[in-house]
């Protein structure tokens, strides 16, 4: 009797819930890409997501939660520890998690995505997001911030870090604007290092004296003589330091065009031997500049509608340069009907970025072949439709679209080899 009472125990304590999660993934075709594994031992679930596909987006990832919930919601669960590859990063009350499963079936996901993260603990026990109050549309809107802030945490950050970074990638312009800027997430960038350039591109270049770096810089990086660019950041304003190059270039003859896409301001410039592209957007008390140069004709691909934009018309048919072995011209687009956006995505030294863009956006970057590059954007009303896009050397790689309120449309993967 006492070996049977100890046995039901232990099948208590202990579970074997895996078959159901790999029913909810099967179960749905959107799931497909996700991997998680599950363990249950005193009443304690353990939902450990091991792999997001290059192909899901965080609304991927949550249904699978969700239906998994479902999937069990008959289980006596005390609390969800939610962990990405053996590390708890938050947890779940049992019960909230057994009210997600009961309430999947009929209720809108927009709103059980919008009060997610009000039931989101740390492991240590405290709140993990505050609760917010006020007009509808501005509680919204901090939901929905802080849903895809929950992701980021939970596993992307750790995802886009894990990928190896490529030596000799040049780092990209921020998608930045100065109204309601979202704390960014950067890593580290890397080192330039040495790049494997073709024989035909083994030449000696350097940012010509004519953009030289505004005043009392700081924060200074450079690149390489076969691709030379440079970044700082000054303590002035992007006016000041975008008068100060139009002046340089105007002093030395040089052709130049300016533009601004409702992110930042990029300056075109020309001379007999090579082009170069300076690009300044804010950041908290100053600017941040980007200088990136390349032999002649070197014109970065303009979406149609960024071109309305520029102040001086944009050539229709760019020349290209061949680029060094390797290497990849990397596009990302946001447009849409929607007004505003929060944009995440990874630039080309490896950082996880997030700040709020207006539509239509677009940047671009180099980097090297196998690299990972993701964007996303999630609409900051409840109206209006969302596009990204990830074009590779004019080739688009992904697309994703969202027209439900607050929407996430997210596009990602690797540059090809």
């Amino acid at each position: 009797m006492l070996a049977v009472a100890f046995v039901a125990l232990a099948a208590d304590n202990y579970l074997p819930l895996q078959p159901e999660m790999q029913e909810v993934i099967k179960g749905d075709p959107r799931n497909n890409g996700v991997e998680v594994s599950v363990r249950y031992n005193r009443s304690i679930l353990v939902y450990d997501l091991k792999a997001v596909g290059p192909t899901n987006s965080i609304v991927d990832v949550f249904r699978v939660l969700v239906q998994f919930a479902q999937a069990i919601k008959s289980r006596d669960v005390k609390s969800v520890e939610l962990a990405f590859r053996g590390r708890t990063k938050f947890v779940l009350n049992g019960e909230y998690f057994k009210k997600l499963g009961e309430e999947y079936s009929w209720q809108n996901p927009v709103y059980t995505m919008r009060t997610f993260t009000e039931n989101v603990f740390m492991p240590d026990g405290s709140r993990a997001y505050p609760t917010w109050t006020g007009g509808l549309l501005g509680v919204a809107g901090k939901q929905v911030e802080q849903f895809g802030d929950f992701h980021k945490q939970w596993y992307l950050n750790s995802l886009i870090a894990a990928t190896p970074l490529p030596e000799a990638a040049p780092p990209a312009p921020k998608i930045n604007t100065p109204e309601a800027p979202l704390t960014p997430t950067v890593a580290a960038p890397s080192q330039p290092g040495p790049m494997e350039v073709s024989h035909d591109m083994h030449q000696s270049l350097q940012i010509p004296d004519w953009l030289s770096h505004y005043p009392q810089s700081t924060d200074q990086t450079k690149g390489t003589d076969v691709s030379p660019f440079s970044s700082y950041r000054v303590l002035a304003t992007p006016t000041a330091v975008v008068t100060y190059y139009q002046d340089q270039l105007r002093n030395a003859g040089v052709t130049f065009q300016t533009s601004f896409n409702g992110i930042g301001t990029t300056v075109q410039a020309s001379s007999d031997q090579q082009a170069c592209v300076v690009r300044i957007n804010e950041i908290d008390g100053g600017a941040s500049v980007n200088v990136i140069c390349a032999p002649k004709p070197q014109v970065p691909a303009v979406s149609a509608e960024t071109r309305v934009n520029y102040i001086s018309p944009q050539p229709s048919t760019p020349a290209r340069t061949k680029l060094p072995s390797g290497l990849h011209h990397v596009e990302y687009t946001i447009d849409g009907s929607a007004r505003i956006v929060g944009a995440t995505y990874r630039n080309a030294t490896g950082g996880t970025e997030q700040n709020d863009a207006a539509v239509p956006a677009n940047m671009s970057f180099y980097a090297m072949a196998g690299s990972f590059v993701y964007l996303s954007a999630q609409n900051k009303s409840d109206n209006g439709t969302v596009h990204v896009a990830i074009s590779i050397d004019g080739r688009q790689l992904q697309q994703a679209s969202s027209s439900t309120q607050y929407g996430i449309a997210t596009a990602s993967g690797s540059v090809p080899r």
